[in-house]
């Protein structure tokens, strides 16, 4: 998790309702409304347990999708590829993306290198069009160094739908190079490596 002013905020909003929780639960104060403060207590629990329950999980259920329009999904791996400015070549990459209802975090794993996500966000435009946009920090392998620097940039995807099938896009650099993103095949696994993400997508060809 980036830990940004955004994220600090959430976790101390999160750290604040979990002591309330805990107050309710283990005193029994005055009454409200004829409900004792630990009554009220319970009441937080099944509140808060909810909440999270949705930002985690329920959010992504097709019915809530299609009556409150919480979507698009993206959450998972996505196997495309790369193509800069600096070279003109096509290189295989992955794109592993960790959703919530309440925030998006993207990653870039290609052969030589990992993009980490500095800040992202995720808007829905008119006519089921919506984007990711994301600034990161990209950092190559040691043994290719030499001549790819550690550099930052963002990034600009785009999909269509409640439940996307393609993400295509482009990037730039702080080196002022520029390239093309395109990816189309999908898991719902978030896989940490470029390694992983290789082996589980050839593992899905043979079957």
């Amino acid at each position: 998790m980036i830990f940004s002013l955004r994220n600090r905020l959430k976790i101390l909003i999160y750290v604040g309702a979990g002591v309330l929780l805990l107050m309710g639960l283990l005193t029994d104060g005055p009454k409200v409304a004829g409900i004792t403060v630990g009554r009220l207590g319970i009441v937080e629990l099944v509140l808060f347990t909810l909440i999270v329950y949705f930002n985690r999980w329920a959010w992504r259920w097709p019915i809530l999708i299609g009556l409150l329009r919480t979507g698009p999904v993206v959450r998972g791996t996505w196997k495309g590829t790369t193509k800069s400015s600096y070279d003109d070549v096509i290189r295989p990459a992955y794109i592993t993306i960790r959703q919530t209802f309440a925030e998006i975090e993207v990653r870039l794993l290609s052969e030589e290198s990992t993009s980490t996500t500095t800040s992202c966000q995720l808007l829905r435009k008119n006519e089921g069009l919506s984007v990711i946009e994301y600034s990161y920090m990209n950092t190559p392998r040691s043994s290719v160094r030499y001549r790819s620097a550690v550099h930052f940039g963002a990034a600009r995807l785009e999909c269509t739908g409640q439940r996307p099938t393609r993400l295509e896009g482009s990037y730039w650099t702080d080196r002022g190079t520029t390239g093309e993103l395109e990816f189309a095949y999908y898991t719902k696994k978030v896989l940490q490596t470029y390694a992983d993400a290789e082996a589980h997508f050839a593992q899905r060809e043979e079957q």
